[in-house]
């Protein structure tokens, strides 16, 4: 992330940090629940949530707790129209399906990978969107991907090293996994006994693509092979409406 602004709109950040919480709560929440959550002040949530609902992006219900409103629904698809990446790599991630292994795209965010894709056999390739929420970016071979791209000092800043890592013992050997991706050039994890591989789009982005829960029907390297060339593909078609547009 990036550093704090020298003349920050405080009120902004804790506006959209509501938000995304009640875009990713699965229940309604109360004003209590939201300033608990967050560590902000009741009665600054209570404006901030009033202030959300004149805009239509959060309404209460009868019970006076708040959900989403239905302006996120316009938000969400000016996003969608808008981002050109991932209308450019639905179509290799949906190639990458027929290798009937799960499929995903996603990025960075704090310590968390959200995911903009994961598919699943027995779905449908559209069904993949949007469909995941926030994962631990550790135990995840996307996240530890777009981790090594990091410098040290920035890792540190993102993983708490004087707690616990999700997936690691310590540290030095979460530290040593990091190196290790950078070495090889890409990660690769084991998640509940599933084998997962990621590579980076590109070198200045923030995200990845993985397969996931891979069988033994091809060797490792054809996987790493086969994401790689739609990785290229993907920023190739991303670089040029890019370079379009600029």
């Amino acid at each position: 992330m990036e550093k704090l602004p020298s003349q920050p709109i405080l009120g902004l950040i804790d506006g959209m940090e509501v938000l995304q919480l009640l875009a990713g709560a699965e229940v309604q929440m109360s004003g209590a629940d939201i300033s608990r959550t967050l560590g902000i002040e009741r009665t600054k949530v209570n404006r901030i949530l009033k202030t959300l609902a004149y805009q239509g992006f959060a309404e209460v219900s009868v019970n006076k707790k708040y959900r989403l409103g239905p302006a996120i629904h316009v938000l969400s698809a000016q996003i969608l129209h808008g981002s050109y990446l991932i209308k450019k790599a639905l179509k290799y991630l949906v190639e990458l399906t027929e290798l009937n292994v799960v499929v995903a795209m996603g990025v960075l965010w704090k310590d968390k990978v959200a995911y903009t894709y994961h598919w699943e056999p027995g779905i449908s390739p559209m069904d993949g969107l949007g469909r995941v929420d926030l994962f631990p970016a550790t135990l995840s071979s996307i996240g530890l991907k777009l981790l090594a791209g990091k410098r040290d000092e920035q890792i540190q800043e993102i993983i708490d090293f004087k707690s616990d890592i999700p997936g690691f013992k310590s540290s030095d050997e979460f530290m040593d996994k990091i190196n290790k991706i950078r070495a090889q050039g890409y990660s690769n994890t084991v998640y509940s006994g599933n084998k997962s591989i990621a590579v980076k789009i590109g070198v200045s982005s923030n995200v990845a693509i993985a397969l996931a829960h891979i069988g033994n029907e091809m060797p490792m390297e054809d996987y790493i092979k086969i994401l790689n060339e739609k990785a290229q593909l993907i920023e190739k078609c991303t670089n040029k409406v890019l370079s379009s547009k600029g």
